[in-house]
């Protein structure tokens, strides 16, 4: 498996952000230019021990500027490839699987958001998107 894109929207000091990772990717940069925030997104969705991450977070975590233009939410989306050559991963996801055809290569997407729910308090929530 594989990291295939990285989107990241108003968590914290990364207004809006697009990776593609490599094979071998180096995540470098000055002091408080978001390198651990970068990591630290990717762990919310990946890291299935991140539960006490995920009830840590509150408004302080949506990015300043994104509030100030209404936007009082955040999200991370990765896409996770290369499940043809994962078949137990691949069959956990099937109907949710994509495929670029490019690469003849099967791909799920999965998005974790926090915002506000419809009893106006915020929570993290994670879905896999459809295709």
């Amino acid at each position: 498996m594989k990291i295939r894109k990285v989107t990241i929207r108003n968590f914290r000091n990364l207004k809006n952000i697009i990776v593609y990772p490599q094979k071998t990717t180096l995540i470098v940069g000055e002091n408080n230019a978001g390198k651990s925030n970068f990591l630290h997104a990717i762990r919310l969705i990946l890291d299935p021990l991140a539960e006490r991450l995920r009830s840590e977070l509150s408004e302080a975590d949506i990015n300043e500027t994104a509030i100030t233009e209404g936007e009082e939410y955040f999200s991370i989306i990765l896409e996770i490839g290369d499940l043809q050559n994962h078949l137990e991963v691949e069959g956990i996801f099937r109907e949710r699987l994509d495929l670029d055809e490019t690469l003849s290569e099967t791909f799920v997407t999965i998005e974790g958001s926090y915002r506000k729910n419809s009893d106006g308090d915020f929570e993290f929530e994670t879905n896999v998107l459809s295709p």
